[in-house]
């Protein structure tokens, strides 16, 4: 049994936690025939679980500058608008949440008077019930980022949406 357990693991790829769930039913089968005599002992008592692996966690890392220039660039080139946002407010709202540590959910809920462009230094402001610590964060700007923001605000008239994919066009045919 023993050597079926460790080929599961060698050669099938299976992990440490899912051969010990297959050993604990397999002990689980013979204790049962034992205790109802349909077998003379329990041939897998001593069968003892292998120590679990460490858990095995995804390795984070920062985004180099080459995949965040591609990541706002293929933002801003989308044809549609995403969500209600137009590409160039959401590379904005990309590059705000690469300059600032906001995660989504944070940057989901800014609006334009969480914003202070004319500050020293410019800042955005998450409000307590939306950040993940709970309380109120001040967050300084990039002095260059106020100078992208013109649109933010949503000030003109929306585009007609696509009649093919519902989403807003950013440009002529979707």
């Amino acid at each position: 049994m023993e050597e079926a357990l460790t080929r599961f693991r060698d050669t099938d790829g299976l992990s440490v936690s899912t051969v010990n769930a297959y050993r604990t039913a397999a002990k689980q089968f013979t204790s049962w025939m034992y205790r109802n005599g349909l077998a003379a002992e329990d041939p897998l008592r001593r069968l003892s679980r292998q120590k679990p692996e460490p858990h095995r966690r995804c390795k984070c890392r920062a985004l180099t500058r080459e995949e965040c220039s591609r990541l706002l660039q293929a933002a801003y080139d989308s044809d549609c608008d995403h969500d209600g946002a137009s590409p160039g407010t959401r590379a904005l709202l990309y590059r705000t949440g690469l300059e600032t540590g906001l995660r989504f959910n944070e940057l989901k809920t800014l609006k334009v008077h969480h914003l202070d462009l004319d500050g020293t230094p410019p800042t955005v402001t998450v409000e307590g019930g939306y950040s993940k610590s709970g309380r109120t964060d001040v967050l300084p700007l990039r002095k260059s980022l106020p100078k992208t923001s013109g649109g933010i605000a949503g000030t003109g008239s929306p585009r007609p949406r696509c009649s093919t994919c519902g989403r807003r066009p950013r440009a002529p045919g979707c």
